[in-house]
């Protein structure tokens, strides 16, 4: 048999409303998400091979040779001069034409040098071009198999995803029914008492951009998440005035307010593989906190109170990110699923509130999976042991920077953002759009595929979390690339239509997203967790899993949400109609030739909140954006 190259298929598109199914959401709350997405695992066991597309009245594509070689004959004729150097020549049909080897000569093939991007023959070596479009799946990767880039090690990546991870604990001020624990308005129910719902979502969250004081030892840290657990962060700008605004809109209309947070860790993490369904060898995370419990004997629920750790605020949620333009192309679609499915089954505060929220005259919301909040510490004010935590977090978001500025990462431009650039979905396409593509840097060191992904988080079992990662013992026996290829759905098409509920509101999914993650299927919990590329590069954040795993079994698949799309894609939708996923960056989508439809990102978010600067200090520089993030 041979070996597969194909391991997942990721990439649900669509997410606008991904593939029908059971989505389960690894994070510990007390609320419940429908899904979409059918994707069963498929056995680890009997890898196949991709289909490869052929031609059997063409020849086989030559193989690209690992190092460029010069032409055999230097005397070889040149070009017609008058011929646009590096354009395929086209019959009558204006149909590619295949290149034709010399049957006496079986090397001949061999003895071609091509470009880097285009595939084609590079000028003055040979006139007659590849026939692009037989390429085979993965062209791409063969700057992967004939560069050489250096890689961490395996326990260095797994060390950096472990200073940068933190349990997480939310906890927030509801208004709720004592009888039934159900949530209430004030409209419902006026007069009842807030109170706090202990640790409402237990999860896990990693440093995704900080400021630094230069008058003080104090930070602002943005921490990153799944937005089904960031939803529990609603209203945190109450006081301020700021969670709606003309770009977007972060309210729930029946939580109060986020009160409290809790950051914790593993203090005996391990990075060595173990074998799979063994218990996680490591500790019980301890948790430190802004808030203090009203019943002391029960602080250890939230952990241990620090002075200098205020609460979350949120600061960009990828929900309606997209321009009229983009979205209007699937209001009336959305608007006439989500009639059908508000009046199927009983009601719940769920629905009181979507309804109320379109009687406003609103258009159903879209998202993806992605959250980014605020926690501001003092380190003057906490414990030295959360203070090495910040410090080694820090720390490892400065390594990552360097890393991929110093060195040419795949799927990365160099640029100080330490997340990938160029998504792997959307590399599917690049033969589509390769004068657009030349444009951009690295882009020829850009991959299809990656051999592992690295996930480290916090899978919570009784209430209690603990430091697990991905990959065990067993993932070795399977020689196949951990996030391969995908295959392309579109949740427009009938009956694909993703929907979850965030703020009260149904919301429908968008955009690309990479399924079937091999041996990542993290318990309940790690929803949040940041995933490494073997190469060092952080390439999305985690989801959940394709189906229900038991708390130490990793032997199933995970999904991951990417950070990026850097292509158009269109779509067939309903009665006959296409509509266009128009590119995206969520980390900043400030370049307006880039993404013309987008309207928020974390950095747009961040030049919206502190347009005056960060803190008592104005700061107006990150990490990610050391030369300002105002727009």
């Amino acid at each position: 048999m041979k070996k597969a190259k194909l391991l997942i298929k990721i990439l649900s598109i669509g997410s606008l409303l991904t593939s029908v199914g059971v989505f389960t959401v690894s994070c510990d709350s007390n609320l419940d998400f429908d899904d979409t997405s059918k994707i069963k695992p498929e056995s680890p066991k009997e890898p196949s091979n991709p289909v490869e597309p052929s031609n059997p009245k063409e020849p086989e594509v030559p193989k690209i040779p690992d190092k460029p070689t010069p032409p055999v004959n230097p005397e070889q004729p040149k070009p017609d001069q008058n011929e646009e150097p590096n354009k395929p020549p086209v019959n009558s049909n204006n149909e590619l034409q295949p290149i034709k080897f010399n049957p006496n000569n079986p090397k001949e093939k061999d003895q071609i040098n091509f470009d880097p991007i285009t595939g084609f023959p590079m000028p003055g070596v040979r006139s007659t071009p590849m026939n692009f479009s037989n390429l085979k799946p993965g062209f791409y990767d063969f700057f992967k198999e004939n560069q050489t880039i250096s890689k961490p090690s395996r326990d260095e990546i797994y060390k950096e995803i472990y200073d940068r991870t933190f349990a997480l604990k939310v906890m927030t001020k509801i208004k709720r029914d004592d009888s039934d624990g159900t949530i209430l308005s004030d409209k419902d129910t006026p007069g009842v008492q807030s109170q706090f719902v202990l640790a409402r979502t237990r999860a896990t969250s990693w440093l995704f951009d900080y400021a630094k004081s230069d008058k003080s030892n104090k930070y602002s840290l943005f921490f990153a998440t799944n937005l089904h657990v960031a939803t529990d962060i609603a209203n945190s700008w109450t006081n301020e005035n700021k969670n709606t605004s003309e770009l977007f809109d972060y309210s729930d209309p029946s939580l109060g307010q986020v009160e409290g947070i809790s950051l914790g860790k593993s203090t005996s993490p391990y990075f060595n593989k173990i074998n799979n369904k063994t218990s996680f060898p490591s500790n019980n995370a301890m948790f430190y906190t802004n808030l203090k419990h009203n019943i002391e004997s029960n602080q250890n629920v939230y952990g241990t109170v620090q002075k200098g750790i205020s609460k979350p605020k949120l600061i960009f949620t990828a929900i309606d990110f997209m321009d009229d333009n983009a979205s209007n192309q699937f209001s009336e679609l959305l608007k006439e699923r989500l009639d059908g499915m508000m009046n199927y089954g009983n009601e719940t505060m769920e629905k009181f509130w979507t309804r109320e929220w379109l009687a406003k005259g609103k258009k159903p919301s879209y998202f993806k999976d992605i959250a980014i909040f605020q926690v501001d510490v003092n380190l003057d004010e906490v414990d030295s042991e959360f203070k090495g935590w910040i410090n080694n977090a820090v720390s490892a978001l400065d390594k990552s920077i360097l890393r991929t500025k110093n060195k040419i990462i795949p799927n990365h431009d160099s640029g100080n953002i330490p997340y990938a650039t160029y998504d792997f979905s959307s590399l599917q396409k690049a033969r589509e759009f390769e004068g657009k593509f030349r444009n951009y840097k690295n882009f020829e060191y850009a991959n299809t595929r990656v051999d592992n992904v690295y996930i480290g988080s916090y899978p919570d079992k009784d209430k209690l979390q603990k430091w697990a990662i991905n990959n065990p013992i067993e993932r070795d026996s399977f020689d196949y690339k951990s996030l391969n290829t995908y295959s392309v759905s579109t949740a427009m098409e009938i009956g694909n239509t993703s929907r979850e509920f965030f703020f009260h509101r149904s919301m429908f999914e968008y955009g690309l997203s990479y399924k079937n993650i091999h041996w990542s299927s993290m318990f309940s919990g790690a929803s949040g967790s940041i995933a490494y590329s073997d190469y060092g590069l952080p390439i999305g954040i985690y989801t959940g899993s394709t189906n229900n795993p038991s708390y130490s079994d990793l032997s199933s698949n995970g999904n991951l949400e990417p950070f990026s799309q850097i292509t158009d894609y269109k779509i067939d939708i309903n009665n006959g109609k296409s509509a266009i996923l128009y590119a995206y960056n969520l980390i900043d989508g400030s370049n307006k030739e880039m993404y013309p439809h987008q309207k928020t990102s974390y950095r747009q978010n961040l030049n919206y909140f502190y347009n005056s600067g960060i803190g008592e200090d104005k700061i107006t520089k990150t990490a990610l954006f050391p030369n300002g993030f105002k727009l």
